[in-house]
């Protein structure tokens, strides 16, 4: 590899550069380009013919800086190095490549830079994540995700496994221990890191998703532009009625229970005892009653997204495989804890044991699931299909819905507004939970730049 680059530095003096492009089609980047006796001539000026020994364009003449091509990385190009970029150019780093304010990619490989424009004559698609970026208008049915290595996916599915019931099971298994004060100030730190963690999943890493999956060309122009919003403020609605619907439910089954207590102290003593009851029946049945809806709002909006990853995870290919992994991997542990921190207070309540295990098991092998499928349909599978565009567009704009409302009235709400705990709470408590709450977020956020 690096003897091929040597013999391109050495063409780059000839006035010559490396242009991706197709054999057929004929280069990127180079403009309106006609092909005769095996050469592409373009209206850049460039002169382009296919080495299929590189699987690229060799183009003499004007074929640089503007559109591409390969540029030398050493130090003597002003801001060439690595780190710094590629000369010539304002770019910022995004995972493995540069995006670049004239619209190219460029990645550093062995010394050299490879740039390649995003122009509407041609262009570069980037797979990242399981979604894609660039212009990816030419390759709408099938796209190529790169070297696909079966073994290691399939040591994904246990990897991932291995993640998730870890992260859902710790705050699960030490939830027995919640009455020592170590214990407890443990799980009151995986609680609100888990709040951070899922207000920042449903408005980084689903919300912009789904922007960017109906943004593609390949969809093509949707009659109603912010359809994503849509789709999350339709969730956020749907949420809302049956958490109103539930709540009046709740609130009638209490006036109920109530009123057949005041009747039978009347009958026994002639006292009215209403205030008893309602602290010491009542209040418990409705606070556990709202702790479970908690918990089912999360398991939705986290298995919806969870299954749809698991899918992309499977269907990558290539050097951005192991990335995304890992990405996900510190993923699906974050979220785990912030549903076992959840679900591990409704352990010793009113749900079995057992009911509790099934949301943990649950939760542990939805994403697994997801990458079996995407292992299965990897070969037809096509990130930038319409079909799998809307499917993800929609499921991730469903799914920001369900978690932005829990996180943010579920979550932050009860435990801010309504606890007496957060209520009362003294200076380090309070400013240990806004720490938690902000780093939880903090780190998915940074996730967001691979997952």
């Amino acid at each position: 590899m690096r003897y091929i680059f040597s013999l391109l530095a050495a063409a780059g003096a000839a006035s010559a550069a490396i242009v991706n492009g197709n054999e057929t089609s004929g280069p990127r980047g180079q403009g309106n380009c006609s092909l005769s006796n095996g050469t592409f001539t373009c209206s850049s000026g460039a002169e382009c013919t296919f080495d299929t020994s590189i699987s690229a364009f060799r183009c003499e003449g004007d074929s640089g800086s503007p559109t591409g091509g390969i540029t030398d990385g050493s130090d003597s190009d002003t801001g060439g190095k690595e780190m710094q970029g590629p000369p010539g150019r304002s770019c910022h780093q995004h995972e493995m490549h540069w995006h670049c304010d004239d619209g190219s990619f460029c990645e550093f490989d062995n010394g050299v830079w490879l740039c390649e424009t995003n122009s509407s004559e041609g262009g570069t698609c980037v797979v990242h994540g399981g979604h894609t970026h660039g212009d990816c208008s030419d390759q709408c049915g099938s796209i190529d995700i790169g070297e696909y290595d079966q073994p290691l996916h399939i040591g994904a599915i246990f990897i991932l496994l291995v993640s998730s019931a870890l992260g859902v099971g710790l705050p699960i298994a030490f939830s027995g221990f919640k009455m020592r004060s170590f214990f407890s100030w443990g799980l009151f730190v995986v609680k609100h890191f888990g709040t951070g963690v899922i207000l920042c999943t449903a408005l980084i890493h689903l919300l912009f998703h789904a922007f960017v999956m109906f943004n593609n060309d390949c969809i093509g122009e949707l009659a109603y532009g912010p359809a994503a919003a849509a789709i999350a403020l339709a969730a956020v609605y749907v949420v809302f009625l049956f958490d109103y619907i539930g709540m009046r439910f709740f609130a009638r089954k209490t006036r109920q229970l109530a009123e057949a207590t005041r009747t039978e102290n009347r009958s026994n003593d002639g006292k009215d005892d209403i205030s008893d009851v309602d602290s010491a029946q009542i209040s418990p049945e409705i606070a556990m009653s709202q702790l479970k809806w908690e918990v089912s709002l999360l398991e939705i909006g986290i298995v919806f997204h969870s299954v749809m990853i698991g899918v992309s995870l499977g269907a990558t290919g290539g050097d951005q495989f192991v990335p995304f992994l890992i990405a996900i991997v510190f993923h699906q542990l974050f979220e785990g804890l912030a549903l076992g921190s959840r679900v591990c207070f409704l352990i010793f309540k009113t749900w079995h044991k057992m009911k509790v295990f099934i949301m943990a098991v649950c939760f542990s092998l939805i994403t697994p699931i997801g990458i079996a499928i995407g292992i299965g349909v990897h070969e037809s599978y096509s990130p930038n299909s319409k079909s799998a565009l809307l499917a993800l567009g929609i499921l991730n704009g469903l799914s920001a819905g369900v978690l932005i409302y829990a996180a943010l009235v579920e979550l932050i709400a009860n435990d801010w507004f309504k606890s007496p705990e957060m209520r009362s709470s003294g200076v380090f408590k309070t400013c240990l939970g806004i720490t938690m709450l902000l780093l939880g977020s903090l780190l998915m956020a940074v996730l967001g730049k691979w997952a």
